[in-house]
């Protein structure tokens, strides 16, 4: 049996030394395309779009008992969180592929659309049916979008600014998630459905 060696001696690190591009060949490698109002504008429009899907996951928990109410579906009660993170969870794969094939701005957009889209057919639903499908598809659309966010910050920017900004999404993630169930219950006093 050959003997595997248990040691990283110089001659180890010696070669991966090698193989690690210095400091100054990676920032001139890698700089941000995009600057100035345009940076602004990107980062407002996509840190936007993750503040309204983290408000999104928590912003049921108020109105849930409205809805319930309105559609006499009181079994049906878990399926309106478990669908959006079944939703969510279901298209993790999926995304992280589509984001490898394709343009990360199209994709981005793409379940923007369809997070907007399955919002608004929660906010029309008919019935607690349409109301959980709704939920499902807005939890796919807006998992891609923080897919998307991730992707796209990482593909903007340096590697020393890159934290700055990825800590930035997380902020903006939390506060819409704290803010979620204050605006549904503001919603639930007059109308449960413009919550979406």
């Amino acid at each position: 049996m050959a003997a595997v060696p248990t040691s990283s001696g110089p001659e180890l690190l010696h070669d991966a030394e090698k193989l690690t591009p210095s400091d100054s060949s990676l920032s001139a490698q890698r700089k941000r395309h995009i600057t100035g109002f345009k940076w602004f504008i990107f980062l407002v429009s996509t840190l936007t779009a993750i503040f309204v899907y983290s408000l999104d996951n928590t912003i049921v928990a108020n109105i849930a008992p409205k809805i319930v109410n309105d559609f006499n579906a009181v079994e049906d009660l878990p399926w309106l969180s478990v669908g959006f993170m079944i939703g969510g969870m279901a298209m993790v794969l999926p995304f992280g592929k589509l984001y490898a094939l394709f343009d990360a701005k199209w994709v981005f957009i793409a379940t923007t659309v369809v997070f907007m889209a399955a919002s608004a057919l929660c906010g029309g639903a008919p019935n607690m049916d349409a109301e959980i499908i709704g939920r499902a598809f807005a939890g796919a659309g807006g998992n891609g979008m923080y897919f998307g966010l991730l992707a796209l910050i990482s593909m903007n920017t340096t590697s020393q600014e890159r934290p700055k900004y990825l800590s930035l999404s997380g902020l903006v993630w939390g506060l819409g998630t704290v803010l979620g169930p204050v605006v549904g219950g503001g919603f639930e006093l007059y109308i449960w459905r413009w919550a979406f």
